[in-house]
């Protein structure tokens, strides 16, 4: 399994640098056009002006594909290779706010968390805690993860999800927006004296590439 890990760490190593080797090869196909190739014992001659501004194209072209091109997507972790899964709650148990833990095989990769996320119907998910990982006991812990306001009897699924920087930066986001939201809601439900509707959950379809559920399970409000 570490040997796997170095291999696939050294792929995405390798996939990162693709865009600055295009840069630095296409300067010097450029560099070959405008000194007419290696001339040194007839190696690699350019001297007809065609085949020059033919090398100085493809050159550019490189160089604008390392700095403008879509970049390589990174390599993501697989749920499989980590071994994480729920072991607490049980499945069908009745929690209102509860503690959620689970075992764990190995280290995340590097800028990856763990993350439980609160899943409604039509795989619509708000995310609740950060967990924390003991990996001398291969296990993990969010406290204090609720349910939510569903009704009593009303089941919802707690997921547990391995998160990357991209992530990260859409939960952050959902909960800053939260912050201003949130008290403007309550203060125009107190003036108002009727209902006004909270933030809309992040959608499944809006989760990002590095969001990789591992385990879920589903438990119903006491």
């Amino acid at each position: 399994m570490a040997d796997e890990d170095t291999k696939t760490a050294a792929i995405s190593k390798l996939i990162d640098r693709i865009p600055t080797l295009l840069v630095v090869f296409g300067i010097l196909v450029v560099i070959l056009g405008i000194a007419k190739g290696i001339t040194y014992s007839n190696w690699l001659p350019i001297l007809d002006w065609p085949s020059r501004v033919a090398a100085g194209a493809f050159g550019i072209a490189l160089i604008l594909m390392g700095l403008f091109g879509v970049k390589p997507a990174a390599i993501l972790p697989k749920a499989k290779d980590y071994g994480i899964a729920i072991t607490d709650p049980k499945p069908g148990a009745s929690v209102v706010v509860t503690d959620v833990r689970g075992d764990i095989k190995k280290p995340l990769p590097d800028h990856y968390t763990l993350r439980v996320f609160r899943v409604y119907d039509k795989e619509r998910f708000y995310p609740l805690r950060e967990c924390r990982i003991d990996y001398e006991r291969n296990e993990w812990e969010a406290n204090g993860c609720d349910l939510g306001g569903a009704a009593s009897g009303e089941t919802r699924i707690f997921a547990v999800n391995i998160v990357g920087p991209d992530g990260a930066a859409l939960i952050d986001y959902v909960r800053s927006a939260a912050q201003v939201h949130n008290p403007v809601r309550d203060a125009l439900e107190e003036a108002t004296k009727s209902k006004v509707a909270s933030l809309p959950l992040i959608e499944f379809l809006g989760r990002t590439r590095d969001m990789i559920e591992c385990d879920r399970v589903l438990v119903r409000r006491a």
